[in-house]
């Protein structure tokens, strides 16, 4: 919805989808509050001049405020503990138990980061109005990054929140390379990486 705005078509229809599906994830994953940012900043970009937009993300935040709390009210008043209970930072990697685990957030960070750096080498090449959009992109993955690396409880599945900027970014990157082979050679090799490490962490 953020990315599609650059289009101007109901942009405050976008705007809300977004800050509700946000507020929402975070109820079940605090840190996940954090991709608001991207939010106002796509406000920024692209709809700034429209005092309206810049309250749409608190109404979206109290309509959500107001069903959690009825929710909690009628189906189970623990459900405010368990929420409560994630709002801390914790930047240990203590859930790392196995060199295969270490393995596995290895490959995948330094292929994200492949795909980032080369993302921003290629931003300039990009026409003015697509610029934009793949710096949501790229600040969606430092964000997802961030809520990673301080979430509580956290595991490899954290990174989920990584992996839609991550796709996008890698695809722009193959989309670069001319050669076929080469193409092809890279996406096995990171498949053939993520099943070897997936089965090895089974083990």
């Amino acid at each position: 919805r953020l990315i599609s705005l650059q289009s101007l078509k109901s942009p405050k229809e976008k705007i809300f989808d977004a800050s509700i599906w946000i507020f929402t994830a975070s109820l079940f994953h605090f840190w996940a509050i954090l991709f608001i940012i991207l939010v106002f900043v796509s406000i920024i970009f692209h709809v700034s001049r429209d005092y309206r937009n810049w309250i749409i993300p608190f109404i979206a935040f109290f309509t959500v405020s107001i069903i959690a709390i009825l929710s909690i009210l009628i189906f189970d008043a623990n459900l405010l503990n368990n929420f409560i209970s994630q709002i801390r930072i914790d930047f240990d990697l203590k859930y790392i138990k196995t060199i295969f685990q270490n393995i596995a957030l290895a490959i995948y960070i330094f292929t994200s980061m492949l795909a980032l750096v080369t993302m921003v080498l290629m931003l300039k090449r990009k026409s003015l109005n697509m610029q934009a959009s793949y710096k949501k992109i790229i600040l969606a993955y430092v964000i997802g990054l961030v809520v990673f690396f301080i979430s509580p409880d956290k595991d490899n599945s954290s990174l989920i929140f990584t992996f839609v900027p991550v796709s996008i970014m890698l695809t722009n990157y193959l989309e670069t390379i001319e050669k076929y082979w080469i193409k092809e050679t890279i996406l096995g090799t990171i498949i053939l990486a993520s099943v070897i490490t997936f089965i090895l962490q089974l083990l």
